[in-house]
């Protein structure tokens, strides 16, 4: 039986005491151990198969960003995106589903470049996993793309609002350097999945500076 961890998740969610300090998929390989299984530290392993391929011009150098979530209240919103690429001399790859592909054509309007290119709704998850393990840094909100992410040696930079790493949700042993940006807000994760913000409607992840993010960029790509 997989032992959850429901009043330690409580605690920290609550109070802000954390009594997990370890990863989701550290605690299911507890759950399995007594049948020999065992973690190989290598972290997550995301597959390409050779036959995938883009039907789309993409520049050699560019960012890759993935500015979909479960929930909006995950979602970094798209001025802060916009601000950022405005400041970039890289051009930017947008990745995310038919549901954000208004949020990508309000970017492009208020950047007003060239440099972004919108795949929003138009890849499938091989071909944005492809462009993610080809790009020179991967930027993304915590969703399951993070995770995918986490499997290339790309660097990354996540955001955190009304979820937080704390919880164990974060990139695991992700193979390549990582910055998490975490709202001010709070420390607390406001709840598990970030369906609720216990700052609403003024939500965590709009406390998260534009700057902060841009100079992350520049650090990584340093």
């Amino acid at each position: 039986m997989l032992n959850k961890q429901t009043i330690k998740r409580w605690l920290l969610i609550y109070s802000g005491i954390n009594l997990l300090n370890n990863h989701i998929v550290d605690r299911y390989f507890n759950t399995i151990k007594s049948l020999g299984i065992s973690n190989d530290n290598q972290g997550v392993d995301f597959f390409i198969t050779k036959s995938c391929k883009l039907d789309f011009e993409i520049p050699v150098d560019y960012i890759t960003w993935s500015i979909s979530a479960a929930h909006s209240n995950k979602q970094l919103p798209y001025k802060k995106i916009a601000k950022v690429i405005s400041l970039l001399n890289t051009p930017v790859v947008l990745i995310g589903g038919d549901l954000e592909n208004k949020e990508a054509l309000l970017i492009m309007k208020d950047v007003n470049s060239d440099c972004v290119i919108n795949l929003c709704g138009k890849t499938t998850i091989e071909q944005s996993a492809y462009l993610i393990s080809n790009s020179m840094l991967f930027l993304t909100n915590d969703t399951g793309m993070m995770h995918i992410g986490s499997s290339f040696n790309v660097p990354m930079i996540t955001f955190w609002g009304c979820t937080k790493p704390s919880l164990g949700f974060y990139p695991y042993r992700n193979k390549g350097k990582t910055i998490n940006i975490i709202s001010s807000k709070s420390a607390k994760p406001c709840s598990k999945h970030g369906r609720y913000c216990r700052f609403s409607p003024d939500i965590c992840i709009k406390e998260i500076e534009s700057a902060d993010i841009y100079n992350s960029i520049i650090k990584l790509l340093k």
